[in-house]
């Protein structure tokens, strides 16, 4: 399975204020009814079943994991980003790797 290509770093570093000791993301800039230093994005529902934060930048839903990694590195990961600790709301950077489909299922 092929990942969405993710928009240009220098997007992400306009759109998203990144705090490295929570693992958040913050708006930037006014996005719709969201204000500069909003929290981007919310835990689902649990009935959602979703086990990630999910964000839209230009219309695609994005996991906020996957933007991390590259607001952090500036680089597109090169495999899947892995929640060390599996747990897929923590998107502090120290908590990532980026790793292979086969290593991800190991």
């Amino acid at each position: 399975m092929k990942s969405i290509e993710l928009p240009p770093a220098e997007l992400l570093w306009e759109l998203f204020q990144y705090n490295p000791l929570t693992g958040n993301l913050h708006w930037n800039i006014q996005v719709g009814c969201h204000q500069p230093g909003d929290l981007v994005g919310t835990k689902p529902s649990a009935h959602l079943k979703r086990r990630y934060k999910r964000v839209k930048v230009n219309g695609q839903e994005c996991s906020q994991h996957r933007i991390v990694w590259k607001w952090v590195t500036g680089k597109d990961p090169e495999g899947i980003i892995e929640h060390v600790q599996d747990d897929g709301f923590d998107n502090r950077f120290w908590r990532l790797k980026d790793s292979t489909c086969r290593q991800n299922n190991i």
